[in-house]
């Protein structure tokens, strides 16, 4: 399984190149939308974000103006592992793929969006935490080009509660302890153009709860909200050959905590409702 990483912070001092560039995160009420369409890359894509609140400051539109971050194992003289490239321009954001694996690497692209960026430094009381709670986040995925074996991610995990480095030097952390720091993750997207999960972690479940189409192996199946008719090439719901919207919903129970985790997959006027 091929795995490129996106996800939202800023970290430990190695080579330079540590910015990318920025991102705007607009809201109107409820609804959060981050406006980056993840453009179709040579060979796979993946992402992360991370949760509990920060304030941002925004300007009258309620938007606000987010950096973003390579991970440590992306950038191009990294002394812990070489990853692929990720990239901004016009406002689409590009994790990618090394297109020979090195032995060792991570091979897959990841960044993280923060509040500032400064070369050489990860430091986590700047990474991204949006509050979600009884909100509605939005974004445009292409999966066009991640093909089987490609893994193509957007998540949240609490970097910016870390205190840890973490043995990626970033203080990357997530319920599979990927870096050796284990923490809650909410995967909001897990897939490729055939299949798609998402899934609720704690700290301690590295299996999770999810929904979903596809995947599967010898110990193992995934799950199976949908079918390959309705999402995947020429797909009769999502195309995934095109663009397509992607809505997740995180309400309450009655005492403030989330209850269940919501995802809509849209495209041209149809839809897969799932969580």
């Amino acid at each position: 399984m091929k795995t490129a990483v996106l996800a939202l912070a800023l970290g430990a001092r190695v080579a330079a190149d540590t910015c990318v560039g920025t991102v705007d995160v607009a809201t109107d009420s409820d609804v959060m939308t981050m406006q980056v369409v993840r453009r179709s890359v040579p060979q796979c894509s993946r992402a992360f974000g991370r949760t509990q609140p920060q304030h941002y400051p925004s300007n009258d539109h309620g938007r606000t103006n987010l950096h973003l971050s390579r991970s440590n194992h992306s950038k191009t003289t990294d002394t812990f592992y070489y990853a692929g490239p990720v990239t901004v321009e016009d406002g689409v954001l590009s994790p990618g793929m090394l297109e020979e694996v090195i032995s060792g690497s991570r091979n897959g692209g990841r960044a993280y969006l923060a509040s500032s960026c400064e070369e050489e430094i990860y430091d986590p009381t700047t990474y991204a935490a949006f509050d979600l709670l009884d909100k509605t986040f939005t974004y445009t995925t292409d999966m066009s080009n991640a093909d089987c074996g490609c893994n193509g991610a957007l998540y949240l995990v609490s970097m910016a509660q870390n205190k840890e480095e973490s043995e990626c030097g970033d203080y990357y952390c997530d319920a599979n302890s990927v870096c050796g720091v284990r923490c809650s993750e909410i995967d909001i997207q897990e897939g490729n153009k055939h299949s798609w999960h998402s899934t609720l972690h704690d700290a301690q479940d590295g299996a999770g709860a999810g929904a979903g189409y596809g995947g599967g192996g010898d110990e193992w199946n995934g799950p199976r909200d949908f079918t390959s008719e309705q999402y995947g090439p020429g797909g009769n719901t999502i195309d995934t050959t095109m663009p397509f919207q992607v809505s997740v919903s995180f309400p309450t129970d009655s005492s403030g905590q989330l209850s269940a985790m919501n995802m809509k997959l849209e495209q041209d006027g149809k839809s897969l409702e799932f969580g």
